[in-house]
């Protein structure tokens, strides 16, 4: 038996489903747009950082200035001397000796 109350009930919970459904839909393209907007800004910081971490037009300095891989420095041997003595270590690896270097002045990797 429905009442008039019951039918009142079912009309509102129709309407309030109806609108759960709506937000759920509306959070969905929401979400879509946030994580586009978050690829956007990932892209543009990463284009940011490549264009201070490449070499300039003339070889081996980079925007800084530092080729902490390729560049002397007045403590080349000494830090292949200590590198052997406490880490056994007899050449550096590939970009190993630029992140010593570049670790050595403070600059971090």
């Amino acid at each position: 038996m429905d009442t008039g109350v019951d039918r009142d009930l079912k009309a509102k919970i129709r309407l309030l489903e109806a609108d759960v459904q709506q937000y759920t839909r509306d959070i969905e393209d929401l979400t879509k747009a946030r994580d586009s907007k978050a690829a956007q800004l990932e892209e543009l910081k990463r284009q940011l950082r490549s264009r201070h971490h490449q070499p300039n037009a003339g070889g081996s300095r980079s925007a800084t200035g530092i080729n902490y891989q390729l560049d002397s420095f007045d403590w080349d041997r000494a830090l292949l001397r200590m590198s052997k003595d406490v880490l056994g270590i007899e050449k550096f690896r590939l970009c190993q000796r630029g992140c010593v270097v570049s670790c050595s002045l403070g600059r971090g990797c």
